[in-house]
């Protein structure tokens, strides 16, 4: 009984395609050769009571995925940024992100997922409350625990023009509960007591000075600031120990490294069509590639013609009905390339050409072995014209003419 080796069950949706081919590759192997039910079970496959074989589901014999730690949100003017750990186990698929108005779980709903670390969730300006959960989900879609009971509390800022509308009305409200001080200036500003070199600056009508007009707003010459809302910034040069963007366009981007939690892809990417992207789980898609270094691949396949230039190619090329250097079952053609040598036909339909490494050449009724050539068969001799032709056998050499009389005939009979 011929055994067959299958790798363990995958422990993520990558890993299936490379087991399927090993079992097509095993069982092409395998011509007409019988597998018992114990040794497909020794396989880690599943046999029915009926003899039919059942793949395990992929993730199958995974443990559930581990509670989430490390949530940290980060509020912006109308978005909120969620960060989270834990998400390095064995068969990770994603994370589910739940979002609800109160602190309790059961009136959240699922906003989002994602395969990385990071989320973002849009809410808008209008400084609501919100309560946040995540819980991760492997590829066999085990879902885990929450990373908390509790929600992660978050609540976005009111707009900037709102809040300027607000001080603006109590401005010119005289019956405001509250004290107020005004200063009616074309241009008011804070200096050090031997400089006039303004530190800061207010200017509420522009200023045209030597032909430099000054615009209206606030100036200061150095600040820092603790917490702060802004609405649009122009920047000349920007310093940031940590930084969450919703939406990043620059026309120059510089990095030293870029950690992915989804995708990353050209704008206007359309699967399968134009564009390309490369996801967070490390696969990828291009339009068109220039690889000048090695490449390494544990499989592939392609859909148009494959050229180069000189080179060495180690490894094996099939085609038809080939899965490695073993003939197919009856019916089926093909090709193989590889460091086995060469096969083209099929022997288990008596047609076949075969080349082997060490030099030895088999077909029908001939072989070269060691330099020896032997041959098995009729070799046939045919004229262009009638039907006159040569027949040589392994006892005789006989001629014939154009009405298929026999002239000549040579050898034992």
């Amino acid at each position: 009984m011929t055994k067959v080796a299958v790798r363990d069950v995958p422990k993520s949706a990558g890993d299936l395609a490379p087991l399927l081919m090993e079992l097509r590759r095993a069982v092409m192997s395998l011509n007409a050769t019988a597998v018992s039910r114990e040794e497909l079970k020794a396989a880690g496959l599943v046999v029915e009571e009926d003899g039919s074989l059942v793949v395990p589901p992929v993730g199958g014999d995974l443990p559930p995925p581990p509670q989430p730690t490390g949530l940290t949100i980060t509020v912006g003017s109308g978005v909120i940024f969620l960060e989270w750990s834990g998400n390095q186990y064995p068969g990770h698929a994603y994370t589910e992100i739940y979002r609800a108005g109160t602190n309790d779980f059961t009136l959240a709903s699922q906003v989002g997922q994602t395969q990385g670390s990071l989320y973002v969730d849009a809410v808008g300006v209008g400084s609501a409350a919100y309560f946040y959960w995540v819980r991760f989900v492997n590829v066999a879609g085990r879902k885990g625990p929450l990373n908390d009971q509790a929600g992660k509390p978050a609540q976005t800022a009111l707009s900037v023009a709102a809040l300027l509308d607000a001080i603006t009305e109590a401005a010119e409200n005289p019956d405001a509960p509250f004290t107020k001080m005004a200063v009616r200036a074309g241009l008011f500003y804070v200096a050090n007591e031997n400089s006039s070199a303004p530190m800061f600056s207010v200017v509420t009508a522009p200023i045209m000075n030597n032909g430099v007009e000054v615009p209206v707003g606030v100036y200061m010459a150095d600040a820092w600031v603790k917490n702060g809302t802004i609405t649009n910034a122009k920047i000349g040069n920007l310093a940031v120990d940590d930084a969450k963007i919703s939406e990043l366009s620059v026309s120059k981007l510089k990095a030293g490294s870029i950690a992915v939690g989804q995708w990353i892809g050209s704008q206007g990417y359309i699967g399968g069509s134009s564009g390309w992207r490369i996801n967070a789980d490390g696969t990828a898609e291009f339009n068109n590639v220039v690889i000048r270094g090695t490449v390494y691949a544990s499989a592939g396949s392609f859909a148009g013609s494959i050229s180069g230039a000189t080179g060495n190619f180690r490894g094996q090329v099939t085609g038809g009905g080939f899965a490695g250097y073993a003939w197919p079952a009856s019916g089926q053609t093909g090709f193989y390339i590889g460091g086995n040598g060469l096969l083209l036909g099929n022997a288990n339909d008596g047609r076949y050409f075969q080349v082997e490494a060490g030099g030895n050449v088999f077909a029908p009724g001939f072989s070269i072995v060691n330099g020896n050539a032997t041959f098995n068969g009729t070799i046939n001799v045919v004229g262009q014209a009638g039907t006159r032709r040569l027949v040589i056998t392994n006892s005789q050499i006989l001629v014939f003419d154009d009405a298929n009389v026999l002239r000549v005939r040579l050898g034992i009979w």
